[in-house]
């Protein structure tokens, strides 16, 4: 159920100019994902998410995780229920308090969307969301137009929430903001976790019955390659062994569709400033 409101030196290695790929056949396609060698545990130290349990906090009463609830209380700028019963949780973000001429140390202004994730709560005498995971995700306040695009998806039977942070203009230069991805899931007690974070530039995703799939864009094999473009291609499962997910990387000379397989839920955009013409690639 869902509900919605609101650089490097070249390598040296790639195929030669007659050989030729397609998204289905080169892993980690979504016929062969598992065939990749090297599986080991996701990446989540980028994670935007954390217990900062000094920020203001609210429980929204309610007989169950509702938008519509939750806006009888605020305003959110996004709002997505994910899963369905006890492994159900709401995401909600809202965009935080900025003033264009409030500068940081740097001389930059930055502009806030705060994520919470709410469980359903019954003690106490009352049905109530309750915040159980705190999230930050900032952009510099520039001309660049950026937005968060939230998906769902079902992989492996288990409900995940895939916020992707981008570029807003299909023609924008990769390298001026890196993308950046948050993969969120239910444990099996029902806590949304942080299960995988990854950041870099003109990410795609797509996902399969069970797996999530991205591509990135990387330097093309060699200097003089017939391919001007090169991608990373990264495989994510849930492991078997413990809660969380595994990755398995490769490259290809070809991306991902972006949203196959995914349901978009909503979307965040940025405001737009005026000032310099691009952000810090690591913004």
């Amino acid at each position: 159920m869902v509900l919605i409101v609101g650089a490097g030196a070249l390598g040296a290695v790639g195929p030669g100019p007659s050989e030729t790929t397609s998204d289905t056949t080169l892993p980690p396609g979504p016929k062969d994902s598992h065939s990749i060698p090297g599986e080991r545990p996701a990446e989540t130290a980028l994670s935007w998410f954390d217990h900062a349990l000094a920020v203001e906090q609210f429980d929204y009463e309610m007989k169950e995780l509702s938008c519509d609830d939750l806006e009888k209380s605020i305003t959110p700028d996004l709002c997505v229920v994910v899963g369905e019963g006890k492994n159900a949780f709401l995401a909600v973000g809202t965009e935080g308090f900025w003033d264009p001429e409030e500068y940081d140390s740097e001389g930059d202004v930055w502009i806030p969307l705060n994520i919470t994730m709410f469980s359903l709560r019954t003690d106490n005498n009352m049905k109530r969301a309750v915040g159980v995971l705190d999230g930050l995700a900032e952009k510099q306040y520039t001309s660049n137009r950026a937005q968060i695009d939230a998906y769902t998806a079902k992989v492996d039977g288990v409900d995940v929430l895939v916020l992707h942070k981008h570029l807003s203009a299909k023609n924008a230069d990769p390298y001026d903001l890196f993308d950046e991805m948050q993969v969120i899931a239910a444990s099996p007690t029902g806590a949304p976790t942080v299960v995988a974070t990854y950041r870099g530039p003109q990410i795609a995703i797509r996902a399969t019955a069970t797996t999530l799939e991205f591509s990135s864009l990387r330097y093309r094999p060699t200097a003089d390659s017939p391919n001007q473009k090169w991608y990373s291609r990264v495989s994510l499962s849930f492991s078997d062994e413990q809660f969380g997910m595994t990755e398995r990387i490769t490259s290809a000379s070809n991306p991902l569709q972006n949203g196959v397989e995914l349901t978009k839920v909503g979307t965040y955009v940025f405001p737009v400033g005026r000032g310099a013409s691009t952000d810090s690639p690591t913004a």
